[in-house]
């Protein structure tokens, strides 16, 4: 036990069942934020997206559309909604300046 005098110990552990209360609303309250942000980076990615793919135009299913690196010496990392949540807003809009939006069919043409 962290403390021997019973009334020193009672108070610690009143103080420490106080914090405890308050930890669930602070849960509730990080994973509201983090929402926001998340809904956000989201919503970007789709206002990028909507004007389609560079080369055929297609822009019917957003999930079907890439962003390809130009160089892809210069490229950090992929674009893509997983990774979108790992770096900050600037660094995410960098490396889309960097690319060029392809649908699925066109990113696996260059390739060939």
């Amino acid at each position: 036990m962290p403390y021997k005098d019973k009334e020193v110990r009672k108070q610690f552990f009143k103080k420490h069942d106080a914090i405890r209360d308050k930890t669930p609303k602070r849960r509730e309250q990080r994973r509201i934020i983090c929402n926001r942000f998340r809904q956000k980076r989201y919503e970007i990615l789709r206002q990028l997206k909507s004007n389609g793919c560079a080369i055929c135009g297609y822009n019917k299913y957003q999930n079907a559309l890439d962003f390809h690196h130009v160089n892809p010496e210069d490229k950090l990392f992929n674009v893509n909604e997983q990774t979108v949540h790992n770096h900050s807003l600037s660094k995410v809009l960098e490396e889309i300046d960097k690319c060029i939006l392809l649908c699925k069919n066109c990113h696996c043409g260059i390739g060939r």
